[in-house]
């Protein structure tokens, strides 16, 4: 799954720690090893922004397990480039499994080191609940991103050896997210809280996060490393409500058709899903635009070209515009809460 540029020991770092929502990495003049979401030869297709964005660290996480009582993780990250339209705290949260461990903030400019105390809960259950364990296994150590921490500059185990997790220790099933600013996890006060994350909790899936803060285009290139990936089993494509502004309905439906085309192929063995445009208050004009792209998603679904394509209404998942932020078009911290209950409830009927 990892595609990494030419680097010293690529392999041992590979066996040793997993990298996840990672495409591929780059060595830096520092030591420090960058982790990208996309790859160059993708970013460097994509708009202005969208090149800016697609470096951002949104929903990667480094995992490992180790029976080490204590360790230590050494990461760095750069300025938001987003400052002031986003604001994202600089910080990582560290799971064991599906409990939250703690969280740290990082210093950009900086290697930051978190010291890791022993882990506080005794032992580890393998049966939550109602007696079967879901999701995460709570040996998996996951070191989870904001989205502007994004260099790795080592693990320290102390002595006790690690590893990378088996398919056992995770979520049987992935599911990839691309779509525009809200899916990419703006704006609530941590990433954590974007509704990405609610929903793959309440539908048990490992999510990949391709959200792309204002520059969801669904360029040629981008199509291409989505529908080329071998790593999901679903699929959600939030478009369209970054192109109503400067894209004619006609090139839309291209664009869109073009993703299809390679994400929901024949013999891909994978569900995906078009969502409509997330309910927003934006102005007339806007407006009409977004409806109209909503109603060629709905005609694209209605076409039988994809047999594995489904549709999900945008009002069904943002049901009350009151989960809204002031800017009338981003969810609140309670709205992505909203928002990923429902779609992980679609979700979960899909992966079952």
């Amino acid at each position: 799954m990892l595609n990494h540029s030419p680097q010293p020991n690529s392999v041992t770092i590979s066996e040793k720690i997993e990298f996840h929502n990672v495409a591929e990495t780059e060595l830096q003049a520092d030591g420090g090893l960058a982790l990208f979401r996309v790859p160059r030869s993708v970013r460097e297709s994509l708009s202005p922004l969208g090149r800016m964005v697609a470096e951002d660290s949104a929903g990667i996480e480094i995992r490992f397990v180790t029976d080490a009582p204590a360790f230590r993780i050494s990461l760095g990250s750069y300025p938001s480039f987003l400052s002031p339209h986003e604001h994202h705290a600089q910080e990582v949260v560290l799971f064991r499994g599906p409990f939250v461990h703690s969280r740290h903030r990082i210093e950009p400019g900086r290697v930051n080191h978190i010291d890791v105390a022993p882990w506080s809960g005794g032992g580890l259950p393998e049966h939550v609940g109602t007696g079967k364990r879901r999701g995460f296994s709570p040996n998996v150590w996951r070191v989870f991103m904001g989205r502007c921490a994004r260099v790795f500059h080592g693990l320290e185990t102390f002595g006790y050896a690690h590893r990378a997790p088996v398919s056992e220790e995770l979520p049987s099933r992935r599911w990839l997210a691309y779509g525009s600013s809200i899916t990419n996890g703006a704006l609530p006060v941590s990433h954590l809280s974007s509704y990405v994350y609610h929903a793959a909790r309440a539908a048990d899936l490992d999510v990949l996060n391709l959200g792309l803060s204002g520059s969801c285009f669904c360029e040629p290139a981008m199509a291409d490393f989505i529908g080329s990936r071998q790593d999901y089993e679903i699929a959600t494509l939030e478009v369209g409500v970054n192109m109503r502004n400067g894209v004619s309905p006609d090139e839309f439906r291209t664009r869109v058709s073009y993703l299809l085309d390679a994400v929901a192929a024949p013999g891909a063995n994978r569900r995906v899903f078009l969502v409509t445009v997330y309910p927003n208050l934006s102005a007339p004009g806007l407006a009409t635009a977004q409806d109209r792209f909503s109603a060629i998603l709905r005609e694209l679904v209605a076409s039988d070209r994809w047999s594995n394509l489904g549709l999900i209404e945008g009002d069904k998942i943002l049901d009350d515009p009151g989960d809204l932020t002031a800017d009338y078009i981003h969810p609140s911290d309670y709205g992505h809460a909203r928002m990923g209950f429902h779609l992980g409830q679609i979700l979960r009927n899909a992966n079952e």
